[in-house]
């Protein structure tokens, strides 16, 4: 009887030790996540300190979007039609823009209003990629915990938490379709990873849902339907492939596809598109490997798969390319110096291919590390290591192609290298257990080794770190005025107050398509373009409207209504004279005009010790310069000897503080 209580006694012991270890453990992991979130909020939240705005362009849209559904309801977004943009066409809103940002920016305002807190839909807006940055975090070490364990895990969120390219896309006010997009597609390739890791039929349906919320969101969803394309057609042609992966991939891609093409921008033809060519194509390869196997033997099934894939993506390839049915941002992708003869596509910041220079730049030794981590998984080669290859190796492809796209390099360079440090620490870990490890007959302390790699991995963050709070500790643009400065200039903001106030309510104000939503959304008028960049004809037509005489440019802006027009330009001031930026206003921006209206630049423009000057032979008779230069025209004459005649058919109504903004009254 004794040692039968004796013997309970040690088993209660033993539970309540191991319970207690248990949840000093959890409790442990959850310190270092909410670490890791903290961090990741911290420095997102960098740019508040100049004030609450939206960064950039792109989330003014998502803005005007939000604000129509508190005013008018969910139900009437479907029915807007606005003729306040691209006009005199007007646009069909639902066909024009993702809605998941904007819907979920009035969802959170309206149900944070509904508890009586008050909050505004900017602040809301400014805001929601700082909070949904945390669900990007968290995703990020599950995919890494479910690949390689809890280390891994921790490194792949730190790593997603400071990335630089990441930071600027995600910063508070950078309310674009990233905001949503990048979390749904790290929380779809979770659930991916666990229906190929697990077998789970769940999994993979949870992966399809979110993987049709990114493609309500965000138009980079063609880039997780294209790598669970590949991924399956890697597992087919390297004798990988089984029934449940095949089923989970089908779920996947299916769910997904149910969801999309409930979203107006892509319709019920989403299924067929040749966007999703990769994942269509593994369909066919599972039919194809499915047929054949139940008619040749197990050995020469993949070879006649593989015959008859070839033979299905020559003849696609070839009707696609044939009907043009490839094009735009995706043929950018498969074949980079094909944008260059698109005619808006290159003069887009974001659609120039990246370079590998770059990619180090903002990954620092992680490159490294992650093609390490590459060699380790195809030395283990189980499915979800073949999984996270093609992942790793299509990813550093489409950020090396397209500067927007990096984020998706950055995402799995982070994973790949934390694969690489965990595998470092956990065998330094194994080797101080041990105590002693023995090398060239030495006898070294391995705790040694232990410090080597947890200082490597400072090492690594360092960089990391810093450029990331670089890239977030910067105002956000209108607060700069586009100016490229780390400080407030209003030039932008009371010029549009200005406007939004004193031009009449229909009064259609022209400008160069970058300031299309500001001018729309923040001084409410009606615009020619913006940066959806939709018609390229109309955007064409203004391009040769301002880089041609004052005579043509009337008869253009005439057509399309306008009736005032504004020039940008953020001026430096160099021994008291006025010279224009490379590239942030619109002198050195006439170049892309140039491109896309299919003019000289040396017609316009020579570059003389890294500035641009109006001195080619039509420069002088340019509606742009003569409105640019107009408020400078004799500081330029008695200093550069360059004579720039003032405009006849535009009235100067409004110069912002320091001149950076002109708004023009158009005289017919």
């Amino acid at each position: 009887m004794f040692l039968l209580q004796r013997g309970l006694m040690m088993i209660r012991k033993l539970i309540f030790i191991e319970d207690r270890t248990r949840v000093l453990n959890i409790t442990f992991k959850a310190g270092i996540l909410i670490g890791i979130v903290a961090l990741a909020m911290a420095v997102r939240l960098l740019p508040t300190k100049w004030g609450i705005y939206l960064d950039e362009y792109d989330p003014y849209l998502h803005f005007k979007n939000a604000k129509f559904i508190v005013e008018n309801g969910f139900a009437a977004w479907y029915e807007w039609y606005d003729k306040g943009q691209w006009y005199p066409w007007g646009i069909y809103m639902p066909k024009y823009d993702y809605p998941g940002v904007g819907f979920l920016e009035a969802l959170i305002y309206m149900f944070l209003s509904g508890l009586g807190l008050h909050v505004t839909l900017l602040e809301v807006a400014v805001l929601l990629p700082v909070a949904t940055s945390v669900i990007a975090v968290l995703a990020m070490y599950l995919i890494g915990r479910e690949v390689y364990g809890d280390v891994a895990g921790f490194l792949a969120a730190t790593f997603f938490a400071l990335s630089p390219t990441i930071i600027v896309r995600t910063a508070a006010g950078f309310t674009d379709t990233e905001s949503l997009g990048l979390p749904f597609f790290l929380l779809s390739l979770y659930f991916f990873i666990r229906s190929v890791n697990r077998g789970s039929a769940s999994s993979a349906i949870l992966s399809g849902i979110f993987l049709g919320l990114m493609s309500a969101s965000w138009g980079a969803y063609v880039f997780p339907f294209n790598i669970y394309g590949a991924i399956m057609l890697a597992a087919i042609l390297t004798n990988r492939y089984n029934r449940v992966l095949a089923r989970n991939f089908i779920l996947t891609i299916s769910i997904a596809l149910v969801i999309a093409s409930q979203v107006p921008l892509l319709g019920p033809k989403i299924v067929v598109s040749s966007r999703l060519a990769l994942a269509l194509l593994a369909i066919l390869a599972i039919v194809l490997y499915e047929i054949i196997s139940a008619f040749v033997r197990e050995e020469k099934v993949r070879l006649y798969t593989s015959i008859a894939l070839a033979a299905a993506v020559a003849i696609g390839i070839y009707v696609y390319w044939a009907t043009g049915g490839i094009g735009g941002r995706l043929l950018a992708v498969i074949n980079p110096f094909a944008a260059s003869a698109l005619p808006i596509f290159p003069t887009v910041g974001e659609h120039h291919p990246s370079s590998w220079g770059a990619l180090y730049r903002e990954t620092r030794y992680l490159l490294v590390f992650a093609i390490a981590g590459i060699i380790l998984l195809m030395r283990r080669m189980r499915l979800v290591d073949l999984t996270l290859i093609v992942l790793g190796a299509v990813s550093v492809y489409v950020g090396s192609v397209m500067i927007r796209l990096t984020v998706f390099a950055d995402i799995a360079t982070a994973l790949l290298a934390s694969i690489t440090l965990a595998y470092l620490l956990s065998r330094a870990s194994r080797q101080i257990k041990e105590g002693v490890v023995k090398v060239k007959r030495k006898v070294i302390t391995t705790r040694w080794q232990g410090l080597a790699v947890i200082l490597l991995i400072i090492a690594i963050t360092t960089p990391i770190a810093y450029n990331g709070v670089i890239a977030a500790d910067r105002p956000a643009a209108i607060a700069s005025s586009a100016g490229g400065y780390s400080k407030v200039v209003s030039d932008w903001m009371v010029a549009l107050a200005w406007m939004r106030d004193n031009l009449p309510e229909d009064a259609v104000v022209g400008a160069w398509w970058d300031y299309g939503y500001w001018l729309n959304v923040m001084a409410n008028k009606s615009t020619l373009a913006d940066n959806g960049t939709m018609n390229g004809t109309q955007i064409k037509l203004i391009a040769i409207a301002l880089l041609s005489d004052e005579e043509t440019a009337i008869g253009i802006f005439k057509q399309l209504g306008v009736t005032h027009f504004v020039v940008f330009e953020p001026w430096r001031t160099v021994a008291g004279v006025h010279i224009p930026t490379r590239m942030l206003g619109e002198v050195g921006k006439s170049t892309a005009m140039m491109h896309i209206a299919g003019f000289e630049v040396s017609d316009y423009l020579a570059l003389i010790h890294g500035i641009w000057w109006p001195i080619g032979p039509k420069a002088r008779n340019t509606t742009l310069y003569r409105l640019l230069y107009y408020p400078f025209r004799q500081e330029y004459l008695s200093n550069f000897n360059i004579d720039m005649p003032p405009p006849e058919h535009f009235k100067l109504i409004y110069a912002s503080p320091q001149k950076w903004v002109l708004v023009y009254e158009v005289l017919y």
